[in-house]
């Protein structure tokens, strides 16, 4: 509706006004409405920016090779922010890890002004209206019941606490509203039935949904136990996550070249049963184990997994 342009500098510039806000938050409440808010950013950017790599590049080795770059950028930039976390925990105020990234942010939303073509005359060509209903239907169904399932481990009476039931409830019915409203209200849905029509695209779907899921957990756990169990400082978990920046910069420059090559079926299960490997070892891991018998063999199924899956699906 509005050209990948503007919404991909629109949610750069977002990110960079809450990262700032972030930064002097004054409470606990305060700096997980700005995290919420900053949310936004991302959400604006990231499906827009592969929208612009697949609308310059076509199919071919070069579209290949750009999206492992990009695939490989995203872990890089992962390591990059837990480094700045790591130098801000140990050595500064923990607010400049929120201003470092808004100066990261600002100079994207800079760039992107004027480097991207404007191609909004073209995207408003094309008719394309939104889907106002279903946007706020899932959004605050998924939020919902996101919330209610993690608060659970806090609430008093787990998931019998009133609040937490009632708003896992109101979810559940927000989410059923937004089936009804993109099977059969929507003029232009934002999950269109047919999407989903295509040859094995359900249990892509859904293996996607588990395999991002379990990213999330796995990251967050994994830096728990590095700093709780072994005991790691901010800048010893950064250099025990070092193997993840140097893994996926690897299969970045090598998938570039192999996904032309290599039949896709084949590297998603690569990448999946590296995706096993990798919550297991820490799983199995004995207190006080060696971080080169188990994080590092870790830390490397975790960038094989990532990688090779983010690219043989975004490519595909």
């Amino acid at each position: 509706m509005y050209g990948g342009r503007w919404v991909y500098i629109g949610g750069t510039a977002w990110l960079t006004v809450w990262s700032i806000v972030a930064g002097f938050s004054k409470n606990q409440i305060m700096l997980d409405i700005c995290r919420a808010l900053q949310g936004l950013g991302p959400s604006a950017y990231l499906p827009t920016s592969l929208m612009l790599l697949g609308s310059v590049y076509r199919p071919g080795n070069r579209k290949n090779f750009v999206f492992s770059v990009y695939g490989g950028c995203a872990v890089l930039g992962f390591y990059i922010g837990i480094f700045l976390a790591g130098l801000a925990g140990q050595f500064t105020y923990w607010g400049w890890y929120f201003f470092w990234g808004a100066i990261l942010a600002g100079i994207t939303t800079v760039v992107a002004y004027f480097s991207i073509p404007d191609d909004r005359e073209e995207k408003q060509g094309l008719g394309v209206k939104m889907d106002w209903w279903g946007a706020v239907l899932i959004s605050c169904g998924l939020i919902l019941v996101v919330f209610a399932i993690t608060d659970t481990a806090h609430a008093p009476q787990g998931f019998k606490t009133p609040y937490v039931l009632s708003l896992f409830i109101l979810g559940v019915l927000l989410l059923l509203a937004a089936v009804y409203v993109e099977g059969w209200v929507a003029e232009q849905p934002l999950l269109p039935a047919d999407l989903f029509e295509a040859k094995y695209m359900k249990p892509l779907v859904l293996s996607l949904f588990f395999f991002y899921g379990g990213l999330g957990i796995f990251l967050l756990y994994a830096t728990f136990y590095m700093e709780n169990i072994m005991g790691g400082s901010p800048l010893q978990l950064t250099a025990w996550y070092t193997p993840t920046a140097v893994g996926g910069l690897i299969i970045a420059t090598l998938g570039g070249f192999v996904l032309h090559l290599i039949n896709g079926t084949v590297l998603l299960l690569i990448g999946g049963v590296a995706w096993i490997i990798a919550p297991l070892l820490f799983a199995i891991m004995p207190q006080g184990a060696s971080y080169w018998a188990y994080t590092f063999p870790a830390m490397i199924c975790t960038t094989i997994g990532i990688d090779i899956t983010f690219n043989v699906t975004n490519v595909g």
